[in-house]
């Protein structure tokens, strides 16, 4: 018996020793706080990011295709005339909210804009993800009174609850509406084999559903 309590013994050391090292590699204490839950995750300045990595795309006009990690992705957007692709992987449609701004200074004649990925996936409230939006929405009008902007309906997200996606895309089109804008569907009814992740397209899926889409009015 002895023996066996002394193996198991060694084996919950080394156990707890790797996964002491692990955890010490990934951040330490507050890296595992967060991702027990018990500790919010430290909030991400996109709206700093946006400034550098968009500092020298100063030109006005074209379009802007806007958003997270679905914009981000797309191949061909920066190869296309006049597109501009200022996606950033990670957002939530609060962390778009606080660089609008710049993307109002930009003038764009059309903006696209990918968002509530994240806001879903991190289990926001359907209802209070589309007030987000809905609020972005309005202050891109103001400030982009003859922009034509498009919202994109969401494809079918594996990793949201279920029916939060099919409940986001049905509330989009009043959303959109109420600040003159429209809801892109290309989107949302992915063809088979879309995505290899169960959020992202496949470059292949997306020189389909999303690439060749951009160059249209």
């Amino acid at each position: 018996m002895s023996y066996v309590l002394a193996t198991s013994l060694l084996v919950n050391l080394v156990a707890a020793a790797v996964a002491a090292l692990l955890v010490a590699r990934r951040g330490g204490a507050p890296w595992l706080l967060v991702r027990l839950r018990l500790r919010p995750a430290p909030r991400i300045d996109y709206a700093a990011i946006a400034a550098q990595r968009f500092a020298e795309e100063t030109e006005t006009g074209g379009t802007i295709w806007w958003g997270d990690s679905l914009a981000q992705n797309a191949p061909l957007l920066r190869a296309l005339a006049d597109t501009r692709n200022w996606g950033i992987g990670g957002q939530v449609v609060a962390d778009l909210a606080e660089w609008s701004d710049q993307v109002i200074s930009a003038q764009p004649e059309r903006l696209v804009i990918i968002a509530g990925t994240n806001d879903l996936g991190m289990g926001r409230e359907v209802g209070a993800t589309l007030a987000a939006l809905g609020d972005l929405l309005a202050d891109l009008r103001r400030g982009l009174p003859d922009a034509h902007i498009s919202v994109a309906a969401l494809p079918p997200l594996r990793h949201v609850a279920t029916g939060a996606v099919e409940a986001f895309n049905a509330g989009l089109p009043s959303v959109a509406a109420t600040s003159g804008c429209e809801v892109l569907q290309g989107l949302a009814n992915p063809e088979r084999d879309w995505t290899d992740d169960g959020t992202h397209f496949t470059r292949a899926a997306y020189l389909r559903q999303l690439g060749v889409r951009a160059s249209q009015p």
